[in-house]
């Protein structure tokens, strides 16, 4: 370059000439950068630390200062990073139901007394309720104490009222309930046990919503089931027919007025058994699936009060029919309303079974036939999603679950007829 070359005409120099570094060299560039920023900007705990807070944040923490009455930006943030401390520690102790401090009269301090006073006499008014709105400040799933104060939550995850989950709760004994050793409580195993029937959660789903291992939640649900099973096993009983009479619904009355029975039959798939036998003796002769059949027994409004044996997906809906000891409970001159075709019940003297599809016993020209006929489907409907409700009962059950299935129709028939309500008319 020449002498008389000026400042403006000299050229730059490019990167192209320097020696480019490695990728260790970079990594540590970057790790030393790093560890420059946290060392400039490590917030310092001390009564003359300063927080300096940029234009945009400190308008929008004006309104948060002004509602908690404190005018000091540094005291602002030093309190939000306590309650930030707070949400982790909840976060990692949720399970152990510690106590979680959010509420404002903690950070208000004496300028709020009053105030503190005042939410204190309404958490006693309010309160579980109050409980509850503190919890859900909380990160993660506290269980029960976050479902307990709405009942419509609960009977869409459990298909239980409150009633009747208390109810269970109460009859449950301590020698066989699963509490010691699992880390739930007696609420959150039942609520487990419930939310099984009910949605068919996965166990790995509901390990990861109550931080508990899956084998752990297997073992509690089947001590709950065996549990319930053996204190629920005589409340499927065979009605006297004067209690049949007086809850009928007067448009079965009208035209089935001696109907004893309700009959439907309950498929249930399964996955496919390891033995052979097993295999011929459960697949399905319909869709080649492998299924398990039982024959449900209701009384004219709802109530269900006979379940047969499960059989193999084999048999058809006569042989089943046939094979069960229904027909030891009927009387001569009842009346059954089968929901599937049945050739069984019809041969036996005095019984008169009338098959899909059922009509009322009036001319069809006449406004009472057609009154009567759409109330009969509504409610051959109802009765038959009256056990589907329950998801493990119309889902593919795993093997591991089939030697259990019997009780599990059982406490799902239970369960049915506890929140059944009657109707005697319509």
């Amino acid at each position: 370059m020449s002498a008389n070359t000026t400042a403006g005409q000299r050229k730059r120099v490019g990167s192209a000439g320097r020696r480019p570094l490695s990728p260790e060299a970079k990594r540590k560039s970057v790790l030393a950068a790093q560890a420059k920023y946290r060392a400039t900007h490590r917030r310092q705990r001390g009564p003359d630390t300063t927080v300096k807070l940029s234009a945009p944040v400190s308008r929008r923490w004006r309104a948060l200062q002004d509602r908690q009455g404190c005018p000091d930006k540094n005291d602002m943030a030093n309190i939000l990073m306590d309650l930030w401390e707070d949400h982790e520690k909840c976060k990692t102790d949720h399970s152990k139901s510690t106590p979680c401090r959010h509420d404002a009269r903690r950070v208000s301090g004496s300028a709020h007394a009053s105030h503190s006073s005042h939410t204190t006499s309404t958490s006693k008014q309010h309160g579980h309720a109050e409980n509850s709105k503190t919890l859900r400040k909380c990160l993660g799933f506290h269980g029960w104490k976050d479902v307990c104060y709405m009942e419509p939550l609960v009977k869409e995850i459990t298909g239980v009222s409150m009633a009747t989950f208390y109810l269970l709760l109460e009859h449950l004994s301590l020698e066989t309930h699963p509490v010691r050793g699992s880390g739930l409580s007696a609420e959150n195993s039942l609520l487990v046990f419930l939310m099984k029937l009910k949605l068919n959660t996965p166990f790995k789903h509901l390990a990861a919503q109550f931080s508990v291992a899956p084998s752990t939640l297997e073992q509690v649900f089947l001590l709950i089931l065996t549990t319930i099973s053996d204190l629920t096993s005589d409340l499927i009983q065979w009605p006297q027919k004067s209690v049949i009479q007086s809850t009928m619904p007067s448009f079965i009355k009208r035209s089935f007025p001696n109907c004893r029975l309700i009959l439907d039959c309950l498929e249930i798939e399964t996955d496919a058994p390891s033995h052979l036998f097993t295999q011929l003796r459960m697949i399905s002769r319909s869709d080649s699936s492998f299924k398990a059949k039982a024959l449900i027994g209701l009384t004219p409004n709802g109530y269900i009060c006979f379940i047969s044996q499960l059989f193999g997906g084999s048999i058809s809906y006569p042989q089943l029919s046939e094979e069960n000891s229904l027909k030891n409970l009927l009387d001569s001159g009842d009346e059954v309303l089968s929901l599937k075709p049945d050739r069984h019940l019809s041969s036996i003297h005095g019984i008169r079974v009338h098959n899909q599809p059922i009509w009322p016993q009036f001319s069809k020209h006449s406004s009472r036939f057609r009154d009567d006929a759409d109330s009969l489907n509504r409610h051959f409907d109802k009765l038959q999603q009256q056990l589907r409700t329950f998801s493990i009962l119309r889902s593919k059950v795993s093997l591991n679950l089939l030697q259990y299935l019997d009780s599990v129709l059982q406490v799902c028939a239970v369960l049915s007829n506890l929140e059944a309500m009657p109707s005697g008319d319509a």
